[in-house]
This record gives C-alpha cells, structure tokens and sequence, in this order.
C-alpha cells in the first residue's frame, strides 16, 4: 500500500499504518545499524532530548531511550501512536536479538535505567508544544509535504530546537526540485545548511545537461531504463557519463571553498544546523 498523497490526511494515514505493520510484527528483523547511526550525536548532546517527527512506527523512538536518551516521537497518525504506545505494557527492545552485539560494535552503552519515549499524535504543522529539544531526527517524513508545507513544518523544527541543535532530515532517494524544496524551507526558517550552495550548484549544472542520472554515494550515475536504444547506446551512454563527470574538479574545488566559508561563518552554541541526509538503500 503506498503512503497517501495528501500527508496531512491523518485518517488516510491511519489506513496506511494499519495495512503496514512490518515495522511492529516483524520487530526482530528491524534495522538496527541504520536506526542508530545517529545515536553518538544525540548522546554527546546536551540533555540528550531528541524529538522524532512523523515516527509511525518505527522503533527508533524505543532505541533511542533504551541509550538514556530523553525521547519524543509523534506522528499524525492517532493508529501509528496507538500502536506505539501499546508497547509500553512490553518493552520491544526484549524483542532485539542483535541488539547487544550491535551496541557493542557500534561502542554504544544500554541505560542502567529504561526510560519510556513519550510518545503523542502531533500534526507537524502546528506549533510543538513540548520544551525545546537538541536534536530533531526526521527519518523519510518531510519529503511529501507540498513546498508550503514544507515550509510551515520547517519554522515548527526551527522553534523546537534549541540553540546549537542539530535537524537530521534522513532520506530515501529524494532527488532533483523536491531535494531543493526541503533544503531551501530549512534554510528559508533560519537553519545553516553546511555546503548547501555548492551542493545546489552541483545539481544545477548536471541537471542542464538534460541527461537522466541518480546520485549514489554522492557521484552522479546514469541509469539504463531505456534511456538509450541498443545501438550505439554503449557509445552515447559513456559520452554521458563523461560530461557529468566533467564538473568535479569544479566542484571539488567549490565544495572546499563552501567549508572554509562555513566555518567562518557558523556560530557555535547559536546556530541551529539542518543536514539533509540522501541514502540510496
């Protein structure tokens, strides 16, 4: 079942997630490596308090405070939030049975002392009614907004953190416009999006090309998806990769003068920085 078109549609999202609940039933084949690759962040933050917007239902909110962190997690969804809180009555990480070798190849530390996430139905839009957090962690929930949403929910992150906190917007192949709609209400709410002009300017010249290619690993890629017909296609296909191969020494070279800019600019305990992660699996 695919995720509603209109994200704002809360009873659309209650269908979804009650068609979806691989995430809950198959708990034991849950992404763990993935999940708590943002986990050193939130702990060298200062409370540790960590808002997860758009949670559904996913575990990281229970991960999370399983390492002492200080959670919220919210989502439309009142189902999503339902299911969630049932958890509390059986403490899913009982459930993980990889969790403790994988803390320990990633050096992360159980809590002596569980703490539950508390989790509530929050529409993203509207103001967040808690104190304000350190980290905010978005995983593939910001993306299908309409861009005027995008940038309601953008000011919404931007009052809910606090000052030197980090906005991690993970993603799941989200390209082209729909990329820069996210960056640019982050930027437009008042976030410091390191490496954010070089980054544009990158996609901006390897979109003029007008060739059809995905970014894996940060390098421009060309897909076949019958692009290109069996004859001669090899031959037109190599030239296209070449010529967007041709802005990286350009870019390499913008992309360093973007750090030493970043640097001087970025004010350390004041501003609030949004990353905006791309992951390709």
């Amino acid at each position: 079942m695919k995720p509603p078109q209109d994200w704002r549609d809360a009873a659309a999202w209650d269908a979804y997630y009650l068609n979806d609940k691989s995430h809950l039933e198959k708990i034991e084949k849950f992404h763990l490596e993935s999940a708590l690759r943002f986990a050193p962040n939130v702990l060298a933050s200062a409370e540790k308090r960590v808002w997860f917007p758009g949670c559904g239902m996913d575990l990281s909110p229970w991960l999370y405070a399983n390492l002492g962190c200080n959670v919220l997690a919210t989502d439309i969804s009142a189902y999503a939030i339902r299911s969630q809180n049932e958890l509390l009555y059986d403490d899913p990480m009982q459930l993980l049975e990889k969790l403790p070798n994988v803390l320990k190849e990633m050096e992360l530390l159980k809590a002596l002392r569980f703490q539950h996430p508390t989790i509530f139905v929050h529409d993203m839009c509207t103001p967040f009614p808690f104190p304000q957090v350190d980290m905010i962690v978005n995983v593939r929930a910001f993306h299908g907004f309409a861009p005027a949403e995008m940038s309601r929910i953008a000011h919404v992150y931007f009052e809910a953190l606090s000052a030197g906190g980090t906005m991690i917007c993970d993603t799941l192949n989200v390209q082209g416009p729909r990329r820069n709609d996210m960056e640019n209400a982050l930027q437009e709410a008042g976030f410091f999006l390191p490496g954010l002009e070089t980054e544009q300017w990158y996609r901006q010249q390897l979109d003029a090309t007008g060739i059809v290619y995905l970014m894996v690993m940060g390098n421009p890629i060309v897909p076949q998806w019958g692009q290109y017909d069996d004859k001669g296609g090899t031959a037109q296909a190599e030239k296209d990769r070449a010529l967007l191969r041709s802005f990286t020494t350009e870019y390499t070279i913008r992309r360093k003068a973007n750090a030493l800019q970043d640097k001087e600019d970025y004010k350390p305990g004041i501003d609030k920085i949004a990353r905006v992660i791309y992951s390709t699996g």
